[in-house]
C-alpha cells in the first residue's frame, strides 16, 4: 500500500504535542517527510528563521542537508548526528512503517560547544548578511551538553516508537477501511445486479403467465364442450381420455395462475377488492372446482360448517385462490379412497377453518419451509408428487393479506392438518347462512 505520514497521522494534533515539548526543553525542531517536506516546525531560532532561511544560498544548504539525513535514514534505524552545512548541529530520528521511511524528527539549531565565531564571521561576509546582527543572533543559538541532548534523543526515541505504533494501527485501520468500501461497493453492485435480474425474472414470468393464460383457456372450453357433447356425441372411451385431459389441463392452469399471482406481487400490480363474504361459499366454489381431481383419485371431501357462519372481510377471487391451493395441495398427497376434510369454527372474535388430510406427512424438519416460495418436499427429477412448490407461498400471502394466520400440524405417515384464523370485524358480525 502507497501512502504517505500525513495520510496516517494526524499533524494538527502533533503539532500542538511537539510545541508544548519544545517550551520545557528549550529545543527547536522540525518533522520532514520523504520529500523534504516540512510538516511541523517549533522553537526555530533567529538565525535559520531571520537569516539561513531567508538567503537562497544557505536556504540551498539547508535542503540539502535535509537530503543527506534521508541518505543516511535507511541505514541508521535509531539516530544520526550531524552538523548542518550552516554550522549547527541536529539530530535525526527517523520514522519508518513497514521498513518504509516516511518522515525524519530533527532536533536542530543548537551547539555542543562555544561557537567559532571565526568561521560564522566568514559566512556571514561570503554570503552577505550584516554580520554584526547574524553574530548577535549566533549568540541567542542555545548551547546544550551532550549528556542532557542525548537524553533529549531517547526520549524522543521512545516517543517516535509511539508515533509508528499509531501510523501502524492507522494505515491498517485505513487498509481495512480500503477493503471494506471496496467490499461494499462489490455488494451494492451485484445487489444492483441481481435486483435487475429479479425484476426481469419476475417481468418475464408476468408476460408468460399472460400469454399462456388465453390460450389455455379456449383449450380448456373446447375440451368441456367436447365432454359435455356440445360438438356432438362422444362414447365412455372418449369422455375418460378428456376427462384426463381437462384434469391435467387444470393443473397447468393451476401452474399458470400461480405464476400470474407471482409476478404481479412483485410488481405491486394486485388489487384487493376486500368486501363482507361468507367463507363457505369461498370453500363450496374450491370443492366444485376441485370435484374431477378428488374424483380421480377417489376421495371423499367431508365439510363440518355451521348453518350460519359470520362474515368476514376479503376479497372472495384471492381466498379462493387460497384455498384451491390448499385443496389442490391436500388432494396432491393424499392416498387413492381416502377422506380431506374440512371445517369452520368460532372462537374468540375469530374464524378457523381447517383442513386435514390423511397424506404422507411432514417431517419436522421441514415444517418451517413449506410455505417458502418453490420449496418442495421431495425437489428431484423422479419425484412422485407434481407440483412447482408456490401453492403454500401463495396460500400464506394471501392468507395474510387478510390479516390472518396459518400453521400446520403434520405426522409423518398420518397426516397433516392446515389450521387458518381470520378476523371477524365487528359490523360483519351477523351471521349468514351458507350456500346450499
Amino acid at each position: 500500500m502507497d501512502y504517505k505520514f500525513t495520510d496516517l497521522v494526524n499533524i494538527d494534533e502533533l503539532q500542538e504535542l511537539m510545541h508544548s515539548f519544545c517550551e520545557f526543553s528549550d529545543l527547536s525542531f522540525s518533522l520532514i517527510d520523504d520529500n523534504d517536506n516540512v510538516l511541523i516546525a517549533s522553537g526555530w531560532i533567529g538565525l535559520c528563521s531571520k537569516f539561513h532561511r531567508t538567503n537562497p544560498v544557505t536556504a540551498k544548504r539547508c535542503i540539502e542537508s535535509n537530503g543527506n539525513i534521508r541518505s543516511c535514514m535507511e541505514t541508521k534505524s535509531n539516530y544520526y548526528e550531524y552538523k548542518c552545512k550552516n554550522g549547527l548541529v541536529n539530530i535525526a530520528i527517523p520514522i519508518n512503517v513497514h521498513g518504509k521511511h516516511l518522515a525524519t524528527l530533527i532536533f536542530s539549531q543548537f551547539l555542543f560547544d562555544e561557537p567559532d565565531y571565526d568561521f560564522f564571521r566568514k559566512q556571514a561576509e561570503s554570503i552577505g548578511f550584516d554580520v554584526d546582527s547574524y553574530l548577535k543572533a549566533l549568540d541567542e543559538v542555545p548551547i546544550f551538553s551532550k549528556d542532557k541532548a542525548w537524553k533529549v534523543v531517547r526520549y524522543c526515541s521512545k516517543f517516535t516508537n509511539l508515533i509508528v505504533d499509531v501510523a501502524l494501527l492507522n494505515s491498517k485501520q485505513k487498509m481495512h477501511e480500503i477493503r471494506s468500501n471496496a467490499h461494499a461497493s462489490e455488494l451494492a453492485a451485484n445487489k444492483e445486479a441481481l435486483s435487475s435480474l429479479d425484476n426481469m425474472k419476475n417481468e418475464l414470468i408476468s408476460t408468460f403467465s399472460h400469454e399462456l393464460k388465453t390460450p389455455l383457456s379456449i383449450i380448456k372450453g373446447y375440451n368441456e364442450l367436447l365432454y359435455d357433447g356440445c360438438l356432438g356425441p362422444v362414447d365412455q372411451r372418449q369422455k375418460n381420455a378428456l376427462d384426463s385431459a381437462i384434469l391435467n389441463i387444470n393443473r397447468l392452469e393451476n401452474i399458470v395462475d400461480s405464476l400470474l399471482y407471482l409476478g404481479m406481487e412483485h410488481l405491486d400490480e394486485h388489487f384487493y377488492d376486500f368486501l363482507p363474504l361468507n367463507i363457505s361459499e369461498v370453500i363450496e366454489s374450491v370443492a366444485v372446482k376441485s370435484a374431477r381431481a378428488l374424483k380421480d383419485k377417489n376421495l371423499s371431501l367431508q365439510t363440518d360448517i355451521p348453518q350460519k357462519v359470520p362474515m368476514i372481510h376479503g376479497d372472495s377471487k384471492k381466498l379462493y385462490q387460497a384455498l384451491f391451493h390448499l385443496l389442490d395441495n391436500a388432494i396432491k398427497f393424499s392416498p387413492q379412497g381416502s377422506t380431506i376434510a374440512i371445517s369452520v369454527t368460532e372462537a374468540d372474535g375469530r374464524l378457523y377453518l381447517s383442513m386435514k388430510d390423511n397424506g404422507i406427512g411432514i417431517v419436522e424438519e421441514q415444517l418451517s419451509c413449506i410455505f417458502e416460495g418453490f420449496y418442495q418436499v421431495d425437489s428431484s427429477l423422479t419425484r412422485k408428487y407434481p407440483g412447482v412448490g408456490l401453492g403454500l407461498n401463495i396460500c400464506q400471502r394471501i392468507i395474510e393479506r387478510h390479516e390472518g394466520t396459518i400453521r400446520v400440524e403434520s405426522k409423518v405417515n398420518e397426516g397433516s392438518t392446515f389450521h387458518i384464523g381470520f378476523p371477524i370485524k365487528e359490523h360483519f358480525a351477523n351471521c349468514m347462512p351458507p350456500s346450499n
